[in-house]
């Protein structure tokens, strides 16, 4: 291929990770190139924030459990007294239970703690990278607020320095792109043979259940996202070669996208 035409970029973790991906594009001949960006709402982020939160929060009990046993130990050592670590090992037991015998819970903060020893051991570097995304999450609601629906396209806009561009015929809304068994077959596709953990997951069923509703093979009946059973039957009933299996270890439970012979 001697040329890009299109650059699609799917992109919501912020400006760095956006900026590498327009500079790996290559384009021999100067063409046109159009570039697409994606569209959210403030509900996606909202979602996103959340669950951020969620794994910081489980941060937070980890450290006060290893706030707790330095602090005995320091006062230990300066007056010489013997120290009563028992309610720290309780407070051990309990966030080990909760966080790491839960499979829900488990696939939430993996990769943000390892065990060494009695010891849980945080990886501070997870942990500072969420705090990262909670704030472009927040200042992107913020824009929300202020700006409205299309925040997130002019935030991408700006970062390419075309803010001043956006109008309303300068896109493709999603909603407007008609839909077909092939986007379907796609997005399984770019899941296939990859081990899904816990947020994966959730954003899989989410992509599923809006192509599937748009091509009338499901009808949201409840809050809850689109379940494994359901995923399969739409499948088999459309006739295409995929599957989604589950697998449960006592790290949790993964989804995988198998495409059939």
């Amino acid at each position: 291929m001697k040329e890009l035409r299109d650059i699609v970029i799917d992109i919501e973790s912020g400006e760095s990770e956006f900026i590498q991906i327009v500079g790996r594009r290559r384009n021999i001949d100067n063409s046109t190139i159009n570039l697409y960006i994606m569209k959210r709402d403030s509900n996606y982020f909202s979602n996103r924030r959340f669950t951020c939160l969620q794994k910081l929060n489980a941060i937070r009990e980890i450290k006060q459990c290893n706030k707790c046993i330095k602090q005995k130990r320091v006062y230990a050592e300066k007056f010489g007294k013997e120290i009563d670590l028992s309610s720290c090992e309780d407070c051990y037991k309990n966030a080990k239970k909760k966080y790491f015998s839960v499979p829900q819970n488990f696939m939430l903060i993996q990769g943000l703690f390892t065990i060494d020893g009695q010891n849980i051991v945080i990886n501070k570097m997870a942990e500072a990278r969420l705090k990262l995304t909670v704030d472009f999450y927040e200042s992107l609601l913020d824009d929300y607020n202020t700006i409205g629906e299309h925040a997130f396209v002019l935030r991408q806009l700006s970062w390419l320095g075309l803010e001043d561009t956006y109008s309303e015929s300068n896109y493709y809304s999603k909603e407007n792109i008609p839909t077909k068994l092939e986007d379907l077959s796609n997005l399984l596709e770019k899941y296939q043979e990859n081990e899904l953990n816990y947020d994966m997951q959730m954003t899989f069923r989410e992509d599923f259940q809006e192509i599937a509703s748009k091509l009338k093979l499901y009808s949201k009946r409840s809050e809850n996202s689109i379940g494994l059973s359901k995923i399969n039957q739409i499948l088999e009933e459309s006739k295409l070669p995929f599957s989604v299996e589950s697998n449960s270890t006592s790290e949790g439970t993964t989804w995988m996208v198998i495409k059939k012979p």
